[in-house]
């Protein structure tokens, strides 16, 4: 299969959780099962999402069965998560495999599994089987009629719109005959499922035409008002579905396209980004009746454009948010952004930041005053950091005669892994380690919630970019531009 997911095995296994399945509560799921072929002695089911997310661990006998109770207040979605150990890099990770499943508290489901055909060969059995076997057929649905997304969205119009609506209506079908098979069926679940499926869909018309355009690089291409019609079939503010992840990726999608058809016509707005803001908060506040869906566009807005662009020039829009918005998380979430990335700007002086190298001296970023400094933020855990060494190190190879310094922080918090890295793979330039992990003060200062990121400090200590190019993605043109570092 198919939906491959990475992980470090120590990692998956902190924080799960053994629980015996002797008292069957309410508050919770009974699963057992037997796995033919396994290919480690456990496996993960992970239910909820976000901070509410939970890891329960079901080790396997020596036959394969396994017995476990998750405790669970209310239904959710969640994963079934099976695979085995091996090494990438000297590193130890999980390649497993994983399915949707769906969990309803009081219920008892019996799963067997082979993993050599995982998908193909899962059942599942008791009070929570109908459920769980419907979403394992909804997945070979999707996969027997799907395509790549890039020769799917390289299609014509007429054969694009023709192949998604094709999905969307065996999955309807789908979903028909599992209501009508189990007229008792969560109507949560069933709801959910039918947003699900409708806005998937939507998804996809509505990021139809950036992505053609950059599929098949035509210039522009008129889809004609026809194209825009089942827009007036969906309701775009639906109070039932405030907590439909799918729903409200959607209504984002939905107000960024209609905000870009505004501005393109506005020609009165001298600053393109701050206008797409603008438009975009003024479509939240007034489409929206419902405040939960209201709020959460406002948010995204905000945050999104904060985390991507900053805060320079967006102060009016950022009192405006605040003034709108009523939901206390959200604005004390945009407030803290903001107020890191204001400091941020460029020109400002750089938050000053020390690290032990390799051998716990402490380097700090002030010492290299005089120089240009392109600082990597990365860990050794980290798959695109890792990928992004290579044009790291040829950056630096080029440049290694030149005024600039190359600084790699990594947020590694276990030592050993990274000092045997640097070694093994003499990783040049200046190699630091903040192992306080995403607490680290470089994470703070620099508003550092994902990783690779990159920074472009100035010789007089002053912000270039907080965020800067990768070096993969075009900071060599960057550099070479910089007074000092032109060839």
């Amino acid at each position: 299969m198919k939906n491959l997911i990475y992980i470090c095995t120590i990692i998956v296994l902190l924080g799960c959780t053994q629980t015996n399945v002797e008292d069957k509560l309410i508050s919770g799921v009974t699963i057992t099962g037997k796995i033919e072929n396994p290919k480690s002695d456990y496996a993960i089911f992970r239910s909820g999402k976000g901070k509410e997310s939970q890891a329960d661990t079901a080790f396997l006998d020596s036959m394969g069965k396994f017995s476990l109770f998750i405790e669970l207040k209310e239904e959710k979605y969640g994963w079934f998560i099976h695979g085995g150990p091996f090494e990438i890099n000297g590193i130890t990770m999980l390649r497993s495999e994983r399915t949707a499943m769906y969990f309803v508290p009081g219920d008892s489901i019996e799963l067997t599994i082979n993993p050599e055909m995982f998908d193909e060969s899962i059942s599942y059995y008791g009070s929570g089987g109908a459920i769980n076997n419907y979403l394992a057929k909804r997945y070979l649905i999707e996969e027997k009629m799907g395509i790549p997304a890039k020769e799917m969205y390289a299609l014509d119009p007429q054969a694009f719109s023709s192949k998604t609506d094709s999905i969307k209506a065996a999955l309807i079908t789908h979903l028909n005959l599992y209501v009508k098979e189990n007229p008792e069926a969560p109507k949560k679940f069933t709801k959910n499922e039918r947003a699900n499926t409708i806005y998937s869909w939507a998804l996809k018309r509505i990021n139809y035409p950036e992505f053609h355009r950059n599929y098949t690089e035509f210039a522009s291409f008129d889809l004609g008002p026809e194209y825009y019609k089942y827009l007036s079939d969906l309701n775009l503010d639906d109070s039932s579905l405030t907590e439909n992840l799918i729903y409200k990726n959607f209504l984002n999608e939905y107000i960024a396209s209609e905000a870009k058809k505004v501005i393109a016509e506005d020609t009165s707005l001298t600053n393109e980004n701050i206008g797409l803001l603008e438009v975009k908060i003024q479509m939240a506040t007034e489409l929206f009746k419902t405040k939960d869906l209201s709020n959460y566009l406002l948010f995204n807005c905000m945050y999104q454009y904060i985390k991507q662009k900053g805060t320079k020039g967006i102060g009016a829009l950022m009192e405006e948010f605040e003034k709108t918005c009523t939901n206390d998380e959200y604005k004390t979430k945009v407030r803290e952004s903001y107020d890191i990335w204001k400091n941020l700007v460029e020109g400002n002086e750089a938050p000053d930041f020390a690290c032990p190298d390799i051998n716990e001296d402490s380097v700090s970023l002030s010492d290299f005053r005089g120089k240009y400094v392109y600082v990597d933020i990365w860990a050794t855990w980290c798959g695109p950091c890792r990928r992004e060494l290579p044009h790291l190190e040829k950056l630096q190879e080029e440049y290694k005669d030149k005024n600039i310094v190359f600084l790699s922080v990594s947020i590694d918090e276990d030592e050993e892994a990274w000092k045997k890295m640097v070694k093994e793979k003499k990783m040049k330039g200046i190699q630091l380690i903040a192992a306080q992990g995403w607490d680290a003060g470089i994470c703070k200062f620099y508003g550092i919630k994902s990783i690779p990121r990159f920074l472009l400090i100035g010789k007089d200590g002053e912000i270039i970019f907080a965020k800067a190019e990768r070096p993969s993605r075009g900071i060599d043109e960057i550099l070479k531009n910089l007074e000092g570092l032109r060839s």
